[in-house]
């Protein structure tokens, strides 16, 4: 699509490294490792690129890139949650015991385990407070159900404890049970029930702030937060959203199935839903479904991975399983019959090259997502004196935006701005910048500039670039393209 010139942000970010991507055909198992017992929970993967997935036979695995074993610790009970990591090389898990277990991921020896008075097991998974002081599990059953605990990263003890609000069919408390538990963006703790889809949203100190019972009314999906704090979250009764305090945004009613992890935050103002043997693109703002794809299945689970602007959808039921690979505007990019029965989401790694998913009869798979992205080509009209002129590149990312620079210096080893993560541009400073434009489904996206009237008759040499991943990591770059002002 066309879009008028807009500023490109300061180059500012520092550079990251990039790990190597695939070169295998989408969807080709790369490798993969027996649990030897079920595994209900999703694997979750550190900054080096090691993966992390419990088991219910009461292990927790460390696997390195390669599929290879790094260590295992014994829970002694079942885990059958998810892991959480803190970036500070220390892992949560709750087991089905109701332990809650910190341990180094360096080595996975364990730095204290508690459990939560009163609860026969705890499944949800775990959250980190945002200074990394508190970490938060839910326990299910007993006289706890449904009671969120807080306890301290530096010893588990309990800080406090917050109730979700009570079912009101039958007076009992909503479990925390399956649904991860989320931090929004202003810092509250966010958790949802699992028999009626209750909301309760706490402050890091215990207040409560809002609470809604039966906000999504029987068994949930799981619910996902955006930037802006809203809330999406979708039922057996149908999709609703609200806003970061708990008011009814939108709701959609449809009456249909959904899988554990049926909801994804899209870019801009997209979320991607599966429910009802499709796949769907929906407008966050008031709930319009923007697109529609079949995918047959009757649990799938979906990812949004942004380096590579796709959406993987996992479908599964007991006599096909198969992942597809949409981008952001509902198209096809492959699909592939895989071997496993998909529980819960998968993973990807940081450049969004390999798929980590948990088979729930106990494989953990490597699987490719194919080549990365080619580099952007881009093209230039005649550059006239007074007319406007087309900058096109071809070959983006579908939805991505493409940022057009010029320099008036000539080609050559230019400089390697912080905020496409050191990727070093090929014309010399000063830089200068055109606009902006986004590729639209089929990877095109069109700047078009006006060449001032006053213009001198010199050469111009541009250059495209696009950034991807967190700090440009993963950024491309196109061809240069030398052409005169007439």
């Amino acid at each position: 699509m066309i879009r008028l010139i807009t500023p490109f942000l300061a180059l500012i970010a520092l550079f990251s490294a990039t790990a190597g991507a695939s070169s295998q055909a989408p969807g080709t198992v790369l490798w993969q490792f027996p649990a030897g017992d079920d595994i209900f929970g999703a694997p979750v993967l550190d900054s080096t690129g090691n993966v992390y997935f419990g088991s219910m036979n009461g292990k927790l695995y460390c696997l390195d890139s390669g599929g290879s074993l790094l260590w295992s610790y014994a829970a002694g009970a079942p885990l059958r949650g998810t892991p959480t990591l803190d970036n500070r090389g220390y892992l949560y898990i709750s087991d089905q015991r109701a332990w809650v277990h910190k341990l180094r991921t360096t080595d996975g020896s364990r730095v204290w385990r508690v459990s939560l008075p009163g609860a026969l097991h705890s499944d949800p998974r775990p959250a980190i407070s945002p200074d990394r002081s508190l970490v938060f599990v839910g326990s299910v059953d007993n006289a706890q159900e449904g009671r969120l605990w807080a306890l301290s990263t530096a010893d588990g003890s309990v800080q406090w404890t917050g109730q979700v609000v009570q079912w009101p069919l039958t007076g009992m408390f909503d479990r925390f049970e399956r649904n991860d538990i989320l931090i929004s963006p202003n810092g509250n703790v966010v958790a949802m029930g699992w028999d009626a889809g209750s909301l309760v949203t706490f402050r890091m100190d215990g207040t409560e702030v809002w609470s809604l019972p039966s906000a999504l009314n029987n068994y949930p999906s799981n619910f996902v937060l955006d930037p802006q704090g809203r809330v999406f979250g979708f039922s057996y009764w149908g999709f609703r959203a609200f806003d970061s305090g708990g008011n009814s945004l939108w709701d959609r009613y449809e009456f249909l199935y959904a899988g554990s992890d049926a909801l994804a935050v899209g870019p801009d103002d997209l979320i991607f839903a599966a429910y009802g043997g499709r796949v769907r693109g929906l407008d966050r703002d008031n709930g319009n479904v923007l697109w529609s794809q079949p995918f047959p299945f009757g649990a799938i689970q979906v990812l949004y991975e942004p380096v590579r602007s796709t959406l993987y959808a996992v479908g599964t039921d007991y006599q096909q399983h198969e992942i597809m690979a949409l981008n952001r505007f509902g198209a096809i990019q492959w699909s592939v019959a895989w071997p496993g029965f998909a529980n819960r989401t998968p993973v990807a790694t940081e450049d969004g090259s390999v798929l980590y998913i948990a088979d729930l009869d106990g494989v953990l798979y490597a699987i490719s997502t194919g080549p990365p992205p080619p580099g952007l080509d881009l093209s230039a009209g005649l550059l006239i004196r007074g007319l406007p002129s087309d900058l096109t590149v071809q070959a983006a990312i579908a939805g991505e935006t493409v940022h057009y620079l010029y320099s008036l210096q000539g080609t050559g080893s230019g400089p390697c701005p912080g905020q496409l993560g050191g990727l070093c541009l090929d014309i010399l400073k000063p830089i200068h910048v055109a606009g902006s434009a986004d590729a639209d489904a089929n990877g095109k996206a069109v700047l078009r500039v006006s060449v001032p009237a006053t213009a001198p008759l010199i050469d111009v040499h541009l250059q495209a670039v696009a950034i991807r991943g967190s700090g440009g990591a993963f950024s491309a770059k196109s061809n240069t393209v030398t052409t005169p002002i007439y």
